[in-house]
């Protein structure tokens, strides 16, 4: 009793860090494929609820870039859903993924609490902790999934084209936050989790997932390197960059189709060897749906058409009349949603929270990093969106300022 008063009644609720012990792995709960964002969706709106009430309105602080360009973009989507089915835009008609004007909202009620409380100083830890316990638990349920596949004891919902789910219910989701895990597991320093977290990474046979991993292990690499020898490092640093700009020209040609062929044993092989070919069905989609958004922006380009509309402006007659309700392009989504008015709020939304958590802490920008370069190639979903503006909030907190800087 005594621990349920501590944590769930009192309005020091969030404070408490027993109760991120309840919060977070319900962001990992598993459910039917179909609606797999929906129970993160709601445990989201309950945890702002819970944020709301605790807030304490005289130490708001909206002359905060952060915070202004962010309620400036809930604004703009409002003003552009209230042109049409504003009572689908608003509550989101999408139960997958959850476009909806009332989760932006809540978003930013949690955002505001994260920017004005005073947390003990191992706040931070102690989230980084129970976040990484979640994704643990999630990625060895995936590898557990892979593991029994072939007995045929797993449901094929539980797998997408061959690839592990888990508990996100997509595989993309899952390589995402599994690659976030990776980055705390190497702070925390827990070498056994990292093994795990990337056989669960391999397994998704996510690409961009994948690939930015490697970005961020060449990161470090290179950053260590700096300390030691720094014209090595440049040099390296130079000589990769223009080695990417040549492989990612000749790329865009049948060549790695050519070496690997079509054979079907090849599949999960040519998954990462023809990443960047167009040729490939996931990103000729891609680039199929990108042409069909900007045509679609043209056409409003200013306010865009609502949130959570992208399913009645793309539709691709090529591929069986596809409805899509994302493009999977972060930018686009938002551009197509709320306009260029909307993506510029945003940007500078993302710009100006970047800038502030490079100042305070390396691991907490490497995330946003990392969200802010993966809504560039696919769907973003709820956990991401919390966890940015989770780190957006914590990182302009004036009490968590000199704690921060000390790690």
């Amino acid at each position: 009793m005594q621990f349920l008063s501590e944590t769930l009644i009192t309005k020091k609720i969030i404070e408490n860090s027993k109760f991120l012990f309840l919060f977070l792995p319900l962001l990992f709960l598993p459910i039917g494929f179909e609606y797999f964002e929906f129970p993160k969706y709601l445990t989201v709106l309950a945890f702002s609820f819970f944020c709301f009430v605790s807030l304490s309105f005289k130490d708001l602080r909206p002359y905060s870039v952060i915070l202004f360009s962010f309620l400036l973009f809930i604004l703009l989507n409002f003003i552009s859903s209230s042109q049409i089915f504003f009572k689908e835009s608003f509550f989101g008609m999408d139960f997958m993924r959850q476009n909806s004007v009332f989760l932006l909202i809540a978003l930013f009620t949690i955002m505001i609490f994260f920017s004005q409380k005073k947390f003990p100083q191992n706040y931070l830890n102690t989230v980084e902790m129970y976040l990484l316990v979640g994704i643990f638990i999630s990625a060895v349920i995936g590898i557990f999934q892979f593991l029994v596949q072939p007995f045929g004891l797993i449901s094929n919902d539980w797998f997408f084209d061959g690839r592990i789910v888990s508990t996100l219910g997509h595989p993309n989701f899952l390589a995402g936050m599994t690659v976030i895990g990776l980055i705390i597991a190497k702070k925390i320093n827990l070498p056994w989790v990292y093994l795990i977290l990337i056989l669960a990474l391999i397994l998704t046979f996510s690409k961009t997932s994948v690939l930015l991993f490697f970005m961020y292990i060449f990161y470090e690499y290179i950053k260590k390197l700096y300390t030691q020898n720094r014209k090595l490092a440049v040099t390296i640093l130079i000589l990769s960059f223009l080695l990417l700009i040549s492989v990612g020209t000749g790329l865009f040609s049948n060549t790695y189709k050519e070496i690997v062929g079509n054979k079907p044993y090849m599949y999960q092989f040519q998954r990462f060897m023809i990443f960047l070919d167009p040729k490939e069905l996931s990103l000729d989609l891609r680039f199929k749906i990108w042409d069909e958004a900007l045509k679609a922006i043209s056409d409003s380009p200013y306010l865009g058409f609502g949130k959570g509309q992208i399913i009645r402006v793309i539709e691709l007659p090529e591929f069986n009349d596809l409805s899509l309700s994302s493009t999977h392009n972060l930018y686009l989504d938002i551009a197509l949603e709320s306009g260029l008015l909307g993506l510029t709020a945003f940007l500078i939304f993302i710009i100006s929270s970047l800038i502030n958590s490079y100042k305070y802490d390396k691991n907490l920008f490497l995330i946003q990093l990392f969200i802010s370069i993966h809504g560039l190639f696919d769907i973003t979903p709820v956990i991401f969106w919390f966890l940015f503006v989770f780190i957006s909030g914590i990182s302009i907190n004036k009490y968590n300022k000199n704690y921060l800087k000390q790690l």
